[in-house]
């Protein structure tokens, strides 16, 4: 039996949104590796703030071109998605509060892997699931 064309249309967009969030989040985590990498000055300086050596800051850049890597593949975007998630809390809670700046960057990330992640990470409506994890 065939789905009805409005489930299709339905499956299709969800898909489609989910590739086009993974893909948009793993370049913003690649271009985000490669300003620590090639020592920016303000990523140099929003380490030295922190008081975090420089091989602090390679780690962080590897962890996330690793994140950005997985992030592609629909098979591997929950590990990628577990890899990041923590990175973006604790990025997101010092930028607010030993920063003195605004978290936003960091939220907003944390949300994209936070919907990339939902199906992948925890139980939801089926039909849904295996089209995001099927399809994608």
């Amino acid at each position: 039996m065939t789905k009805p064309i409005r489930d299709q249309r339905f499956f299709r967009f969800w898909v489609t949104a989910d590739w086009l969030l993974r893909h948009m989040l793993a370049a913003a985590f690649f271009v985000a590796a490669a300003m620590k990498i090639l020592g920016l000055p303000y990523m140099v300086g929003l380490f030295d703030d922190l008081g975090a050596s420089e091989g602090f800051r390679y780690l962080v850049a590897a962890a996330e071109l690793l994140g950005a890597a997985l992030l592609l593949s629909p098979k591997t975007a929950a590990l990628g998605t577990a890899l990041l998630m923590p990175m973006m809390v604790i990025a997101a809670f010092l930028h607010i509060f030993a920063l003195g700046g605004g978290g936003v960057p960091a939220l907003l990330l944390l949300t994209g892997l936070m919907m990339v992640g939902r199906p992948r990470l925890m139980p939801g409506p089926r039909h849904l699931d295996r089209a995001l994890l099927e399809r994608g």
